[in-house]
């Protein structure tokens, strides 16, 4: 009998994960700026052993934070010791992801973000059918921002199974 990953995945996301340089920051940034709210935070109780080899690096410690808000879950790791780079990576990068959430009105929420000092990463980009914009956070993490046309939307809902 093969298997068949669709039916062994329950049918949702979990998570998405980052490194952040400071933990505070992050959390500042996503709660304070964009309205998440923090589920839980902790610090690796195995202090560098099996959680480091786990992540690919042995020997470290991490600190996490989850934070939850609009039907999922961002959750940002950062290392006590074994601290990588914080140089900017370029956005053509492989392996470089980023998140993103539709907004009602782009315009007024890129409005609102830059009178917070949110640096965006160009004007936006005006579609047919939607609009988009990425910025960054704290640590150069890109986000984006897309207002779908009212059709594209139901469409959207609709495959998603989304009930506003």
């Amino acid at each position: 009998m093969e298997y068949n990953v669709s039916e062994h995945i329950l049918p949702f996301l979990h998570h998405v994960g980052f490194t952040v340089s400071d933990l505070d920051a992050s959390v500042d940034f996503y709660c304070n700026k964009l309205g998440f709210k923090l589920f839980n935070r902790w610090t690796d109780p195995m202090q560098g052993e099996a959680t480091g080899v786990g992540m690919g690096v042995p020997g470290a410690s991490i600190e996490l934070a989850q934070l939850v808000g609009y039907g999922c879950m961002l959750e940002f790791i950062q290392y006590l010791d074994h601290v990588g780079s914080k140089q900017r990576i370029a956005p053509n990068h492989a392996g470089l992801g980023h998140v993103a959430f539709l907004v009602d009105d782009l315009d007024a929420f890129k409005a609102h973000l830059e009178s917070e000092g949110v640096e965006f990463c160009s004007d936006p980009i005006v579609l047919d059918t939607s609009k988009w914009v990425h910025f960054y956070d704290c640590d150069h993490i890109r986000v984006e921002v897309m207002q779908f046309s009212k059709p594209l939307l139901d469409q959207y809902l609709e495959l998603m199974n989304i009930k506003l």
